[in-house]
C-alpha cells in the first residue's frame, strides 16, 4: 500500500513540473532525508507548503498560503507534535479537493524541485506585469502586494544550494540593478530565498530572481534564470 502509494506521488510530481499547473491538481515537495518534513498541496493554481522546522531541540509548523506565512504549531521538544499537526492540515485539505505529496517522491528526482522553483519564478514575474499594466506602469513595492488580487498561490519554501529552507523575500534597490537595466548577479545578497526590486526609481524595478549564486541540477546560476 505505502509502495503503490509513492509510486502514485511520483508520477504526479512528474506532470506537475512538466505540465500546466491549472490543470495538474498534485505539487512537487522538498528533499527527503532531511529533518524538516513537509507536504505540498494542490488544487488549480491554489499552492499550499506545509512544513516542519527544527527551532532549537522543538519545532515549529509554517503553513504557506497567498504569498504569506504563518507559524501555525510549536513544540518545544521533539518534532512529533509539529509533524500531527502537519498531517491534519493535509488531511483537511485533501477532504476539501487539494491534491497533496509528501517528502518521500523528490529524493529520486532532485531535478523536480529545480523545476518548480522556475515554474514560481515565472508564475511571479508574469503576475507582476500584469500589476504593472493595471497600475499605470508602476510595479508592486513587494510581491506580496500580488495577493490576493493577482495572485493566489504561494511563493513557496526554497532550498536552493547549500542554503536552508527559507520562503523570505529579499528586498533590493537600484544598486542591484546594471548600467544596461539589468539585474547584476554579482551585487545579490545569496540569501537562497527570492529577491525583489521594488525600488520605482530603480532601472530595473519589478525584477523578482531567485537569490542564490549557487547553481542548479542542470549546472546554471539560479540568479541567473
Amino acid at each position: 500500500m505505502i509502495y503503490h502509494r509513492r509510486m502514485r506521488h511520483s508520477l504526479c510530481l512528474v506532470a506537475a513540473v512538466l505540465a500546466n499547473w491549472s490543470i495538474v491538481s498534485c505539487a512537487a515537495v522538498a528533499m527527503a532525508g532531511m529533518e524538516n518534513h513537509r507536504t505540498s498541496c494542490l488544487s488549480g493554481s491554489d499552492l499550499r507548503d506545509i512544513e516542519v522546522l527544527s527551532a532549537g531541540a522543538g519545532c515549529e509548523l509554517a503553513y504557506s498560503k497567498s504569498l504569506k506565512t504563518t507559524v501555525v504549531a510549536s513544540a518545544r521538544q521533539g518534532d512529533a507534535y509539529c509533524d500531527a499537526a502537519r498531517q491534519r492540515i493535509v488531511a483537511k485539505l485533501e477532504r476539501a479537493g487539494f491534491y497533496c505529496v509528501a517528502d518521500s517522491a523528490a529524493e529520486a528526482m532532485p531535478y523536480a524541485m529545480d523545476k518548480l522553483y522556475r515554474s514560481r519564478l515565472l508564475t511571479l514575474r508574469a503576475f507582476v506585469l500584469i500589476f504593472r499594466d493595471e497600475h499605470k506602469g508602476a510595479y508592486p513595492r513587494k510581491l506580496q502586494e500580488l495577493a490576493p488580487e493577482y495572485h493566489s498561490a504561494p511563493i513557496g519554501i526554497m532550498r536552493t544550494g547549500a542554503h536552508p529552507p527559507t520562503m523570505e523575500v529579499s528586498a533590493y534597490d537600484g544598486s542591484v540593478c546594471s548600467a544596461d537595466g539589468k539585474l547584476d548577479r554579482s551585487r545579490v545578497r545569496d540569501t537562497g530565498g527570492w529577491g525583489y526590486v521594488g525600488d520605482p526609481a530603480a532601472s530595473c524595478a519589478g525584477t523578482v530572481f531567485i537569490d542564490c549564486t549557487h547553481t542548479d541540477s542542470e549546472g546554471k546560476v539560479w540568479a541567473a534564470y
